[in-house]
Order: C-alpha cells, then sequence, then structure tokens
C-alpha cells in the first residue's frame, strides 16, 4: 500500500492580511498530520465552524480626535504591527 502524509491547519510562521481572512483564526482550528492511503476513502471529522461575526459598538456621538489616532497609530506600527498586522489585519501569529 502507498501512503501520504501532509502536516495541515490553518496559520503557521507568519500571518497573513485580509485578503486570506476566511474566518479561520489561529489556535482554533485543529492543525493534522493527515495521512492518505491510495484508493483507501475515509472522512475527517469535523471541525469547528468558522467565525464570521463582528462585535462592533456603534455609538454615533464617538468623535475620532485626527492627531491622537495618528501618534497612536504610529506607536502600533512601532511596537505591534509586526505580531499583530498592519492596521490590525491579520489572519495569524509570527510564532
Amino acid at each position: 500500500m502507498q501512503y501520504i502524509s501532509v502536516l495541515a491547519g490553518y496559520g503557521g510562521g507568519v500571518g497573513g492580511d485580509e485578503l486570506f481572512d476566511y474566518g479561520w483564526r489561529f489556535g482554533e482550528q485543529p492543525r493534522r498530520l493527515l495521512t492518505f492511503a491510495v484508493g483507501r476513502q475515509t472522512p475527517l471529522p469535523p471541525g469547528k465552524p468558522p467565525r464570521f461575526h463582528v462585535n462592533a459598538v456603534d455609538d454615533p456621538f464617538f468623535v475620532i480626535d485626527e492627531k491622537r489616532a495618528a501618534e497612536g497609530l504610529q506607536l502600533y506600527n512601532a511596537t505591534c504591527a509586526l505580531c499583530h498586522g498592519a492596521e490590525l489585519k491579520s489572519t495569524g501569529s509570527t510564532i
């Protein structure tokens, strides 16, 4: 019998951006070593579904201070963006 093994799972060495955001999150879905046998068919056990909900606060009276927001963006880019993604758009992490 012939076998092919594949290490599969979401996440990895580098987080992506919104282009690769399909609702899956690093650490929430199983990583598996899948071994396929030529001519055999066995279904995988079900995994958790992706999450696509947004819990945004919509306050019409909230006003963003543009100067403070720009300062915060500079601080974020200098200290956080490498791991959490530019503009907080990341599908994984650099761990």
